[in-house]
């Protein structure tokens, strides 16, 4: 439920441990930076233990943080949004969502198919 003029909203904490005062927009950004800063420490714990991640995690991963940027844009569309003609000769919404699930579809066919192949 949080809209785009709730991002200059201010929470300012009260024991001052860390500099203030906090918009929320800043402590979103902040809560994505922690993370991005502990998953560094992770992949280096992961190589560590002698586990280092592999190259089908990391793409698995990178497809389903593009998913969900996929998912963030549609938030806040309406039904009506998905079939509305918004630039000459452009697909609509719903028009790029439809070939995007078929295009995936068809991919993971192709994988599908290339495992159960025998190995060349």
């Amino acid at each position: 439920g949080l809209t785009d003029e709730q991002l200059d909203l201010i929470y300012t904490r009260e024991d001052r441990t860390e500099e203030g005062p906090f918009t929320v927009r800043r402590l979103i950004h902040r809560i994505t930076t922690h993370h991005c800063d502990h998953l560094r420490h992770l992949l280096k714990a992961r190589q560590g233990l002698g586990k280092p991640r592999g190259e089908v995690s990391r793409a698995l991963a990178e497809m389903q943080a593009a998913r969900a940027e996929v998912i963030a844009s549609l938030v806040g569309l309406e039904d009506e949004d998905l079939d509305r003609e918004w630039a000459p000769g452009e697909f609509t919404v719903r028009k790029i969502l439809l070939h995007m699930v078929e295009m995936e579809q068809m991919r993971l066919a192709h994988i599908r198919q290339a495992l159960a192949s025998p190995v060349s």
